[in-house]
């Protein structure tokens, strides 16, 4: 089916532009008129469309969201397929974008709206909030977008744009001068076109009022902007400084045996790899996602490979199998970064599974069941080297 071409929204599409809108606030939506950036959700902004890509955007970049929103909505084009789905189904089309409380809290809303709401989206701000995974930013956000709602979607962008634009000299991030803006926000999208409005705000942020060397030439709030005006763009918005996050360890430890089909009548047997595997609870972080298991560092003075045998010891793998250092892996969450420390040992036989979350795997299951990120750069080394 050919992809219907992208239409720009009209400058106004619900409500005229009353004569007593700042010149400003005029000149933002015909800058977004002109310089808005085609998006999938944008060509049909739906209820649906619009609600998985806010939650996609979620602390996640446009240009990341873009390939993933279409693969999902090709998994799962309508909510009552979304909601019929299993979860491993959902968190394996989520895969690699991260956060995947996101996925499970869709999931759950899906729910919610196929079988406790008869399949109808809600359609104020106020109800958009009681669903999963729903704060105030994104409430108000496919409130405005996809329903017409009078409400002020701030987020990153938004909240640097206003400040600069106000010239805010106090701590963007606390509730104060939260509501304060929305306040302010909400009194000027009550003065045009909601949606625009508050996707011209985003887009400015996103495009123009960036957060290092702001393009201030190019904006259409320039003149408006007292930032700009005092040469406070460089500090303003103002932000208590950034703990330093934790940095952890961890062991993880890829155990292996193979089997063969071999029969008196084979001539060349085929053989197959069975990889163990463990599934993490299904609450907290990174929840029923599927992983080789590890055990974290309490001490810096162990030896990594005196905690992959503590490890290999505790998964009931024999002790005088050898531990082979494989790689070392990297990732950053958002409250602490960690290092993988990936150990490989290979079984004459296999082990009896300790728990019940654990299963033996084939290199096939590796492509389908749902991994993290980390996960699978392990995997895709494991494959490399084997």
């Amino acid at each position: 089916m050919t992809k219907p071409p992208f239409r720009r929204p009209t400058l106004d599409t619900r409500r005229p532009t009353p004569s007593s809108t700042p010149r400003w606030l005029t000149q933002l939506l015909q800058w977004f008129s002109i310089h808005q950036r085609p998006m999938p959700w944008r060509d049909d902004p739906s209820p649906y469309k619009v609600w998985i890509s806010e939650i996609m955007l979620q602390q996640t970049r446009v240009t990341a969201v873009i390939p993933y929103f279409e693969r999902f909505l090709a998994a799962f084009p309508d909510v009552q397929t979304l909601a019929n789905a299993p979860q491993e189904n959902v968190l394996k089309i989520w895969e690699g974008l991260g956060y995947y409380s996101r996925a499970r809290n869709l999931h759950a809303a899906a729910k919610i709206i196929s079988f406790e709401r008869n399949g109808q989206f809600p359609d104020t701000e106020k109800d958009w909030h009681t669903l999963p995974g729903v704060g105030p930013y994104t409430a108000a956000a496919v409130a405005s977008i996809a329903c017409g709602k009078t409400a002020a979607a701030i987020d990153g962008n938004v909240m640097r744009v206003w400040s600069r634009m106000r010239g805010i000299q106090e701590d963007i991030s606390t509730s104060v001068w939260r509501d304060k803006a929305r306040q302010d926000l909400v009194r000027y999208a009550r003065k045009c076109n909601p949606s625009l409005f508050n996707q011209a705000m985003m887009e400015l942020g996103a495009l123009v009022c960036l957060p290092r060397n702001p393009a201030c030439s190019a904006c259409p709030l320039q003149r408006a902007c007292v930032a700009h005006r005092t040469k406070r763009t460089d500090i303003i918005p103002f932000r208590k400084k950034a703990a330093v996050i934790p940095h952890r360890h961890e062991v993880v430890l890829i155990v292996t045996f193979e089997t063969s089909n071999k029969t008196p009548r084979t001539k060349n047997p085929r053989r197959e790899v069975h990889i163990l595997l463990r599934q993490r609870p299904h609450t907290g972080l990174l929840a029923g996602l599927w992983e080789f298991p590890s055990l974290e560092m309490t001490s810096h003075k162990m030896a990594f490979s005196r905690k992959a045998r503590e490890l290999a010891k505790h998964l009931g793998v024999p002790s005088e199998v050898k531990l082979v250092k494989s790689t070392t892996v990297e990732h950053a969450f958002t409250h602490f970064s960690q290092t993988l420390h990936v150990f490989q040992t290979k079984l004459s036989s296999p082990i009896p599974l300790p728990s019940t979350d654990h299963r033996w795997c084939t290199p096939s299951d590796l492509e389908n069941l749902p991994l993290s990120r980390s996960q699978r750069r392990i995997v895709n080394h494991y494959k490399s080297t084997s």
